[in-house]
């Protein structure tokens, strides 16, 4: 059953918005609970219909990172973010929750998160169990849609910005400018009139332009993604953690040959190939039946096998 929304209280007077979804079933009950981390602008609702199928399945905490969505900040707070304190932030909530052992997946920023807190040398302590942070260990990692720097994409923002510019109202600039990233989430050939993606789009365009996702904080959480280069330390991530990387070779958001650089860095890593197909974009989840990907991720953090789940491609 899904929570309602639920607060934790961070430093500097900020509070941490949360749900969790908690299965009815009581072998998927006794399952090691895993962590969803968003990545940039997106809030909680995002993460659906994936969330309530998973939860079926296991534990499951989803969260806002601070003052986007349903989060709140202070005046006290230094509006200091980065990929670690964002990290830290679910890990802290996890051991608030008191789970000593978690599992996560990370989406875009979230995946570019995972990575700096697992690789990272102040925080990580890796052993043949896994990697701890603040008390927590981190079991199983996947990677979704993700990178290791500021990624390429075939998104030119000045361009973008220069055609919004050209309209005098705000509001229908904004909207321009809103629509038009959330376009990039998908590939060209599954949108417009009659194709398969064209009503999820225009769904997910709607949430949108009904959540909260200050300008201000998602230009904090892309100065956090310019900041780190994680290259050179993703070998520290051990081989005691288990990592699954997805990606679609139609990520207009993320390149495909962005992920290479993870496998390169993490040497344990293993891709999952089995998709129905390898064309899809980067609001991944949203392609293909919700049942391929929820088996897909139980398969590997349940008996640590990636891929042998490949179903009939429908979108």
């Amino acid at each position: 059953m899904a929570s309602k929304t639920q607060f934790f209280d961070l430093s500097d007077g900020c509070r941490m918005a949360y749900r969790t979804f908690t299965p009815s079933d009581s072998t998927a009950k006794s399952r090691t609970p895993l962590f969803l981390i968003n990545g940039l602008s997106a809030v909680m609702p995002d993460w659906s219909p994936l969330f309530e199928a998973l939860g079926a399945t296991r534990p499951l905490v989803i969260s806002d990172h601070r003052a986007i969505g349903e989060s709140t900040v202070s005046s006290e707070w230094d509006q200091e973010l980065t990929l670690y304190s964002m990290g830290l932030d679910v890990i802290h909530l996890a051991r608030h929750l008191g789970y000593s052992t978690i599992d996560l997946l990370g989406f875009s920023m979230g995946g570019h998160i995972t990575q700096a807190i697992l690789s990272s040398p102040e925080y990580a302590k890796a052993d043949s169990s896994g990697v701890t942070i603040d008390g927590v260990r981190v079991r199983k990692a996947i990677l979704t849609a993700t990178m290791v720097k500021l990624p390429r994409g075939d998104v030119n923002l000045n361009a973008l910005n220069a055609e919004a510019e050209k309209i005098p109202d705000k509001k229908k600039r904004n909207d321009y400018i809103t629509e038009n990233m959330m376009r990039v989430q998908y590939h060209e050939d599954v949108l417009g009139p009659g194709k398969p993606m064209q009503r999820k789009f225009e769904e997910r365009l709607e949430m949108v332009r009904n959540t909260n996702r200050p300008a201000w904080v998602i230009g904090l959480q892309f100065m956090a993604i310019q900041s780190e280069d994680l290259r050179e330390q993703l070998g520290r991530i051990p081989e005691s953690v288990p990592v699954m990387v997805i990606h679609g070779k139609r990520d207009r958001m993320v390149l495909w040959d962005e992920s290479e650089r993870i496998l390169a860095g993490v040497k344990h890593a293993k891709r999952l190939t089995d998709t129905p197909s390898e064309e899809f974009g980067h609001f991944w989840y949203e392609y293909f039946e919700i049942e391929y990907w929820v088996r897909s991720i139980a398969n590997f953090l349940d008996n640590g096998k990636v891929g042998g789940q490949a179903g009939e491609s429908k979108l």
